[in-house]
């Protein structure tokens, strides 16, 4: 694994977070449209939540891995944010054109 010295943390966690909040999003506009962005969020934060939980089961048997609840948070908690603007965003751009 690369070490990033003083910032090692950072970097990692930050790449991380950023990767989860992209599935995030990814799956909340694969989700219908037609179902409320409130269902929508809950959805695909259950499937962020459900895949961060498996990635850290399967760092469990990687050498040189270490697996923490930790970073489940993490992931979570920024996919959460991210698709919550998502939501917020996709709930107020419905507006009709009259052209």
């Amino acid at each position: 694994m690369p070490d990033f010295g003083a910032y090692d943390f950072l970097v990692k966690k930050s790449g991380h977070a950023i990767g989860y909040a992209m599935l995030g999003l990814s799956y909340f506009y694969a989700l219908p449209q037609r179902l409320n962005s409130g269902y929508r969020w809950l959805t695909a934060l259950m499937m962020v939540v459900l895949f961060a939980l498996s990635d850290e089961f399967h760092q469990s048997f990687v050498q040189g891995r270490t697996s923490s609840l930790r970073d489940v948070m993490i992931d979570s908690v920024s996919a959460a944010v991210f698709v919550a603007v998502a939501a917020i965003y996709s709930s107020n751009s419905r507006s009709s054109s009259s052209s």
